[in-house]
């Protein structure tokens, strides 16, 4: 329902438009946080295997679409270039992650299973992701909304009736908190506790916040600001909380590629990412728009 309502408030002759520039921003998006997340797995988790710091780094490369959308549209920037390149590799990075999440559950299966995953397989099964994900833009709520412009409903407007937007933000501010307790039901406060948790999350947090603003190197040429696209970029939120609750169901020989400890840290990179970025959005914005009142204020200087 939130991603819904957020596609309602773009176009998708918009998003076209930085196509192209937020493919770019996606890309840097997800491989960055993903070699610095398998970095972090390598130096604090040396005891587990190579599949689970490659899922950590997984786990980090997803972006919130429905969090920063939220946090734009709030602000008042949710039609700003920024905004539009943001939510476009957003949309991206959660499509790649998925499609890497496939093809790790079926090496994980495979390895759970004492074999491995061929060459082939691995194409059948990411063939099998993309064909899905392609099939789901002409059903998901995203696309849905991008869809259903005001045109499409202006006869409704005319009659005084409300605005489609208007008709589900009710359902959705009821519906959006629900996953977010039922994960943090799932949180064991005290294994935050236990040795080394704390230190892989906070290298986790700073790997994630890092990864997410190497991504605006890929906005550079275009007038926008880019720390403004890293900072949009970096809440993980309910798609980190998917991706970690994903892998509490998977398990390599009877142990679980993310066990509790694991899980407590990634929520915790989540919840951090996730509860710096409306402030950090907020200050951002409100100085470029104090540096744009301050240029536009400058007296004109003669040739």
């Amino acid at each position: 329902m939130l991603l819904f309502e957020v596609g309602l408030e773009s176009t998708l002759r918009e998003m076209l438009r930085v196509g192209m520039r937020s493919l770019s921003v996606a890309l840097l998006g997800v491989v960055a946080p993903w070699v610095l997340g398998f970095l972090a797995g390598r130096l604090l988790l040396p005891d587990h295997g190579v599949l689970v710091h490659v899922f950590l780094g997984a786990i980090l490369t997803a972006t919130s679409v429905g969090i920063t959308a939220r946090v734009l549209r709030d602000l008042g920037q949710a039609q700003s270039l920024e905004a539009r390149i943001i939510l476009g590799a957003a949309v991206i990075d959660d499509v790649i992650g998925l499609v890497i999440l496939a093809v790790l559950g079926s090496m994980i299966s495979a390895a759970d299973r004492g074999t491995t995953l061929s060459l082939g397989a691995a194409t059948v099964v990411l063939a099998k992701a993309l064909a899905f994900l392609l099939g789901a833009f002409s059903i998901g709520a995203y696309a849905a909304g991008l869809i259903l412009e005001d045109a499409h409903v202006i006869d409704f407007a005319d009659r005084g009736e409300h605005r489609l937007e208007e008709l589900v933000r009710p359902i959705s501010m009821f519906l959006a908190p629900v996953f977010f307790v039922l994960m943090g039901m799932r949180v064991e406060l005290g294994a935050l506790l236990e040795p080394g948790v704390l230190a892989l999350a906070a290298l986790l947090t700073a790997a994630a916040i890092v990864g997410k603003q190497m991504c605006s190197i890929g906005a550079i040429g275009a007038p926008v600001d880019g720390t403004t696209i890293g900072i949009g970029m970096m809440p993980r939120g309910e798609v980190g909380f998917i991706f970690a609750n994903f892998g509490l169901a998977l398990t390599v020989r009877g142990e679980r590629i993310v066990d509790e400890r694991v899980f407590a840290a990634v929520v915790f990179a989540v919840m951090m990412t996730t509860l710096i970025t409306p402030p950090a959005l907020k200050w951002r914005f409100s100085r470029a728009s104090r540096r744009r009142e301050a240029a536009s204020a400058a007296p004109d200087v003669p040739e």
